[in-house]
């Protein structure tokens, strides 16, 4: 996938130098978050302090919490964290392909997050819809490709199709959104950052939502651009023509 990541660095504005030094910490990044990943529950991390009362304040409200998450860092050591955060929880879940890591990533995920429901997505407005009207949390990594039918709005500066779920669920249920995701520090432990987003405006159409969606998203990508896993994906495909 070399020569995708590539592609989306450049698409996105991104220097020749730029693009050399990103790389080179991007291998390097994604070879450790993968053996921490198969390490589990034995990585530490621990709560940025700044961001600490993030999810506390928007589950006060009492109208659930959407929960937006992408392939930045280790996103699978969210997922025991917000397991014990709020409940009844659920995590869109996309089955892998390989039928043997799959089985395995299922095993794992339900000994380290017992809390939490992973939900298929065509199964994931309806459950979602429940859980967030119980007071609960739904969590959606939202950076991939959306599909052909999907809109496009912005993400990191350039048109993206984006899956609309994230808009609709806000746009039904009123709920608080919190952005959430885990980096390696310099000691080796492994920090949560929580961002909330404010109240969306009420008549605020699809678009708008999921422009800030993205650009919640877009913005942690643009500062910790090494730790991004979605450059190996084709994310801008319909727009840009991958090699």
């Amino acid at each position: 996938r070399r020569r995708v990541v590539q592609t989306n660095l450049a698409h996105v504005g991104y220097s020749p130098d730029e693009r050399k030094r990103i790389e080179a910490g991007l291998y390097r990044r994604t070879g450790r978050y993968m053996i921490d990943a198969l390490r589990g529950l034995n990585v530490p991390f621990e709560l940025d302090q700044a961001s600490g009362n993030a999810l506390q304040a928007a589950a006060d409200d009492r109208k659930g919490v959407l929960c937006l998450f992408s392939h930045l860092g280790n996103w699978e050591l969210l997922l025991p964290f917000l397991g014990s955060q709020l409940s009844p929880g659920m995590v869109v879940a996309k089955p892998l392909h390989n039928p043997l890591i799959n089985r395995w990533l299922e095993h794992e995920r339900a000994a380290q997050a017992p809390d939490l429901a992973f939900v298929p997505p065509e199964n994931a407005l309806r459950q979602s819809l429940k859980s967030l009207r119980a007071g609960g949390l739904a969590a959606f990594a939202i950076d991939q490709y959306g599909g052909s039918s999907s809109p496009c709005v912005s993400f990191l500066g350039q048109p993206a199709r984006t899956v609309r779920s994230t808009a609709g669920l806000e746009q039904r249920t009123h709920c608080r959104v919190v952005g959430v995701y885990a980096l390696l520090d310099g000691e080796n432990t492994y920090q949560i950052m929580l961002e909330a987003l404010p109240p969306a405006a009420q008549d605020a159409d699809t678009p708008e939502l999921l422009e800030r969606h993205n650009t919640l998203i877009s913005g942690w990508v643009r500062k910790h651009p090494e730790h991004w896993f979605g450059w190996f994906h084709r994310r801008f495909k319909d727009v840009v023509e991958y090699p």
